[in-house]
């Protein structure tokens, strides 16, 4: 019996500077000494995210075929499961649709198949509505990252919730980098609103867009982080534009120190069309950041008293209110509050390796 245990990492979406990608990334860090991993993606390897990967000597990387040729992509897959003797093939993504990544691995003889959910909404409700009880006869270990995405993509046994908690002590709050980073921006008496994510349509940003105009509207000292990008960035900073807001809004784009940037904020402003279990509010409790999301969110997100919720389609006045209400709020220390809840890195890490190592109840005998 060999020492070392062999994965195949199944990545279903692209390696982008999101949540995903992220849980993605710190598996591979986090076990890549100790267990032999080959990744496997459609999306190629061209941007700084796959260059690391590349450039990892650990890891064996793979591009697949474009899903559009299906009969050759899961050909594909069921090669790779055929030749690579993998100990177990672990797929992640947003929905039933990885029954496409599933089957062919089931096919090829996989010893253990372990499906990572993040999202609980897909941009083919209809197809993956079809695929939902076939594919998850396809499925050993079925992972969601939180209550609202078991629901959606799984049924029957073997399913394992799994919250998403960040690191707590990188996110701990800082008030010395607060005021670094506000005199960086040229906020430092002004009350700013953040929001960390890519310019996608779940993100809703034309929504965080109208609420800040109705609060800018109560605050002329209001002003709006915009941390991320994405292929609707362009349009946002057009409406931006439209409204006369662009000198309170600032596109900041993409920086590997965001964890510093939530010291600067006042509070945190998230309508999503839909989540899993949003990584980033999660990080916002960790600063102790006030934070105020749609009632779309998994209930797992009101982890602490500095989380709050309002309705997605209530008026942007509305959400102006609640935001003007929770703006003399304190940071609270909620460490403890997420430890209880499970909603710790360590936790989260130390139960994918428990499932990965093959030491979980649900392991195919």
């Amino acid at each position: 019996m060999r020492d070392r245990r062999k994965v195949l990492l199944i990545a279903t979406t692209p390696f982008l500077n999101d949540g995903l990608t992220k849980i993605e990334m710190d598996v591979l860090k986090c076990f890549g000494d100790e267990m032999d991993f080959t990744v496997a993606s459609r999306f190629g390897y061209g941007n700084e995210i796959g260059t690391a990967l590349l450039n990892d000597s650990r890891l064996h990387c793979v591009t697949l075929p474009p899903k559009k040729s299906l009969f050759r992509y899961q050909r594909e897959i069921r090669d790779l499961v055929e030749e690579g003797d993998y100990d177990v093939v672990y797929i992640h993504g947003n929905s039933p649709m990885m029954y496409f990544e599933a089957s062919p691995a089931r096919k090829a003889g996989a010893k253990l198949v372990v499906t990572h959910c993040h999202n609980s909404k897909s941009d083919f409700p209809r197809l993956s509505r079809f695929l939902k009880k076939r594919f998850n006869r396809s499925v050993d270990v079925k992972i969601a990252v939180s209550q609202l995405v078991a629901d959606y993509a799984y049924d029957g046994r073997s399913v394992v919730t799994i919250l998403n908690g960040p690191d707590i002590s990188t996110f701990s709050y800082d008030e010395k980098k607060r005021e670094d980073i506000r005199k960086e921006l040229g906020w430092e008496k002004q009350f700013v609103v953040g929001h960390v994510g890519r310019f996608t349509e779940q993100k809703n940003h034309r929504k965080l867009i109208e609420v800040f105009e109705a609060l800018h509207r109560l605050r002329e000292d209001a002003r709006l982080l915009l941390i991320g990008e994405g292929e609707l960035e362009a349009e946002i900073r057009d409406l931006v534009y439209e409204k006369n807001l662009k000198e309170c809004v600032n596109f900041f784009g993409v920086t590997k120190q965001v964890a510093d940037y939530y010291n600067a904020m006042d509070v945190m402003v998230m309508p999503s069309l839909h989540e899993g279990l949003c990584l980033v509010a999660m990080e916002a409790q960790a600063n102790g950041l006030p934070l105020l999301i749609a009632d779309t969110f998994a209930e797992e997100t009101l982890a602490t008293a500095s989380a709050y919720s309002i309705a997605l389609d209530a008026p942007a006045e509305e959400w102006a209110k609640e935001i003007t209400e929770k703006m003399n709020l304190k940071r609270r220390d909620n460490a403890a509050q997420l430890k209880e809840k499970g909603l710790d890195w360590t936790v989260m890490m130390q139960t994918i390796g428990t499932i990965l190592e093959g030491k979980s109840e649900f392991a195919r005998r």
